[in-house]
C-alpha cells in the first residue's frame, strides 16, 4: 500500500545504510539494491553504534532500520537519526509490527514501515517508495493500522466510564466490586455493560476480552491479582490509542 506524501524525491544516486543484526539479511538486500538504477552500493551496520559512526563519515540519504537490535534499540538510533539527520529518511523494516511500535516509530520520524517476515519485495518496495517520496507499508502493516484506527474510533464511543467498567469486567471483577471502585450503583454498572456489549457488538465474555485487548485495557487478564489495578487517569493514558494523522488518510 502507497501514499504519496508531501516529499520531494531525493537526489541520485540514493545512498542507502541498511541496519540489521542479521548480516545474512543486510548483505541479501544489499545485493538486491545495488544494481538498481539511481541507487549506490549499499552499506550495511550491525548495531546502532557502527550505524552512527557510518552516518557520521558518509552522506546517506537513506536507513532501512530493525527496532531489535542488540545493545542501542532500533526506536533510540531512530530518534538520534531524526535529532543529528533529519535529512535522512527512515524505513523500517522489523518484525515488531505492533499498533504501539508502528505509531511510536511514525511519531519520531519513521518515513515508512513494512514487515522484516514479509516478501522482500514490500522492503525493496518501500525503499524505492521512501526514495520517490512516497510512504509504503506492506500488507501485514496496513492491516494492523487499518485495526487500530478501528479500534480507536470504537473507543472513543465510549465513555471514561465505560472504559473503566470494560476494563474490570475483562479482569474478572464482579458487578458489585465495579460498583464500589467507580462510585456506581450495580444497576449503573448493569447499564454499562449493556451499553458497551451494544456499541461494540459483543456477544459473549471472550468478545468482551478482546475488546478490552483492543483498546489497550487488559494487563494479566487471565490472574488479575498479579497487579494492583491502575488509577482511572492512569488507565485512560495508557490505553489511548494514537496514530499520525497521514495513516488513515491511506486507510480509506
Amino acid at each position: 500500500m502507497v501514499q504519496q506524501m508531501p516529499a520531494i524525491p531525493i537526489s541520485r544516486p540514493v545512498k542507502v545504510l541498511i541496519v540489521d543484526d542479521h548480516p545474512v539479511f543486510a548483505e541479501v538486500l544489499a545485493t538486491i539494491l545495488a544494481p538498481i538504477e539511481g541507487f549506490a552500493a549499499p552499506a550495511t551496520a550491525l548495531n546502532g553504534k557502527r550505524a552512527l559512526a557510518e552516518l557520521a563519515s558518509g552522506s546517506f540519504n537513506l536507513v532501512l532500520l530493525d527496532l531489535m537490535l542488540p545493545g542501542m534499540s532500533g526506536i533510540e538510533l531512530l530518534t538520534t537519526i531524526n535529532r543529528q539527520y533529519p535529512e535522512i529518511r527512515v524505513v523500517i523494516c522489523s518484525g515488531l509490527t505492533t499498533s504501539e511500535a508502528i505509531e511510536t516509530s511514525f511519531r519520531l520520524g519513521a518515513y515508512s514501515y513494512v514487515s522484516k517476515t514479509g516478501d522482500v519485495a514490500d522492503v525493496v518496495a518501500a525503499i524505492r517508495g521512501a526514495a520517490d517520496g512516497k510512504t509504503v507499508f506492506d500488507g501485514q502493516v496496513a492491516d494492523i493500522i487499518r485495526q487500530a484506527a478501528i479500534a480507536n474510533r470504537q473507543k472513543k464511543t465510549l465513555s471514561p466510564i465505560d472504559l473503566e467498567v470494560l476494563r474490570r469486567l475483562a479482569h474478572g471483577v464482579a458487578t458489585k466490586v465495579i460498583a464500589d471502585e467507580c462510585n456506581l450503583s450495580e444497576s449503573a454498572v448493569y447499564k454499562a455493560q449493556k451499553r458497551i456489549a451494544s456499541r461494540l457488538d459483543i456477544t459473549s465474555d471472550k468478545g468482551l476480552v478482546a475488546a478490552a485487548a483492543r483498546f489497550g485495557l487488559t494487563d494479566n487478564v487471565a490472574n488479575p491479582n498479579l497487579s494492583p489495578s491502575p488509577s482511572p487517569a492512569a488507565t485512560a493514558s495508557s490505553a489511548k490509542i494514537e496514530l499520525p494523522a497521514s495513516i488513515p488518510a491511506v486507510l480509506t
